[in-house]
């Protein structure tokens, strides 16, 4: 995905449109498959059942907020690239959010706060760096390390995210 955003950055007119829609497609897509099969693999002491309406709901969230950010990527100014990763992480994070309200248990769900502010300092940061690290001639290793940043990003969201919460079992 962040070798595509590079495309959309060298791209112009249509077929820039074309590359964004492209790149969040797949950024989205990745970002919301893996986020998706890691709370199907969660195993909690108590029933699931998931919310079909919040669950797209959620999904829709990182899809728009994919294409905002690998736009705003492509504009000429000084923090364009930090402020489209920032973009991205608050896009994971409320997708994330968004998909545990849909994840409804049959037991008594608590929140530490200071590890949801936590996941989402760190979902921003690791994406922010992503974007900012994205140069547009990598050669070799380096072309790699924007999309580790915003795994990184993205799983620290997730298992920070996880680690807030308590299930009670009833």
């Amino acid at each position: 995905s962040m070798r595509l955003q590079k495309r959309s950055e060298q791209s112009e007119s249509l077929v820039q449109v074309a590359w964004l829609v492209v790149t969040a497609t797949c950024l989205s897509a990745g970002i919301w498959s893996t986020h998706f099969i890691a709370m199907l693999g969660y195993r909690p002491e108590a029933s699931v059942n998931l919310n079909v309406d919040k669950t797209a709901l959620s999904a829709l969230i990182i899809m728009c907020g994919s294409l905002v950010g690998c736009y705003l990527a492509t504009l000429k100014f000084a923090l364009a690239r930090t402020l489209a990763g920032a973009v991205i992480g608050l896009s994971v994070t409320a997708m994330h959010y968004v998909g545990m309200m849909a994840y409804h248990l049959d037991a008594i769900v608590t929140w530490d706060l200071r590890y949801v502010a936590a996941s989402i300092v760190l979902a921003v940061f690791f994406s922010a760096l992503a974007f900012e690290s994205a140069q547009p001639h990598s050669k070799g290793f380096k072309r790699f390390v924007p999309g580790l940043w915003l795994a990184a990003g993205v799983v620290t969201l997730h298992f920070t995210g996880m680690g807030a919460m308590t299930v009670l079992g009833l």
